[in-house]
């Protein structure tokens, strides 16, 4: 009897023949293809690029924990909501959450191209790109444009807390950095805004 691995060929077919073991060969690599390009229809819809390496980890169950910032931002809305019914948060700050959801989220489609960005892909890039959204397409003041990056700073305050409470081997090293480049932008720039905007 043949070794298995003799039957499979180099050019289009996977394995020739229409053996018993060949057939199931073509069957088993048919699945694992199905199974790559489910998970890279996954990673393109979540992420904001795709890589073989975070292909592969997917499909292996390797991949590290995610949640996206929209996703985060809208927990956080409903449960803020839910302490303005209860009287212990004011409408208008629920508001403000609202609205800059909603320039978060059109920021992300039209810069990005993508419905939602992981948090492990936000850097201060991220930040200052949105800073320049607010600016130039939605025509904010100084003052209204740092009113709006609160709530974002509290988002990656949020999601950072979160990634940590999963524990510590599911923040990988990169995420940890970009998340404390984020905040470090956000003190810094606090630092410096009366400086600057007065």
């Amino acid at each position: 009897m043949r070794h298995p691995s003799r039957l499979v060929g180099h050019q289009e077919q996977p394995s020739f023949g229409k053996s018993a073991v060949a057939l199931e060969t073509n069957r088993f690599l048919d699945k694992i293809r199905v199974g790559i390009n489910a998970k890279y229809k996954e990673i393109t819809e979540r992420d904001n690029y795709v890589t073989a390496e975070k292909v592969k980890n997917a499909f292996l169950g390797l991949e590290m924990w995610h949640e996206t910032l929209l996703k985060v931002f809208s927990q956080h809305n409903e449960d803020f909501f839910k302490q303005v019914d209860a009287g212990l948060r004011c409408p208008s700050t629920y508001n403000k959450y609202c609205t800059v959801y909603k320039h978060l989220e059109e920021f992300i489609k039209t810069r990005y191209r993508v419905s939602d960005i992981a948090l492990k892909e936000l850097t201060p890039a991220f930040i200052t790109d949105f800073d320049i959204f607010l600016r130039t397409e939605k025509q904010c003041c100084n003052n209204t444009v740092w009113i709006y990056m609160m709530p974002l700073r509290r988002m990656i305050t949020i999601a950072q807390k979160k990634l940590s409470e999963k524990g510590s081997f599911l923040l990988c090293q990169e995420a940890a950095q970009n998340f404390s480049d984020s905040l470090f932008f956000f003190s810094r720039v606090a630092h410096l805004r009366p400086l600057i905007f007065c």
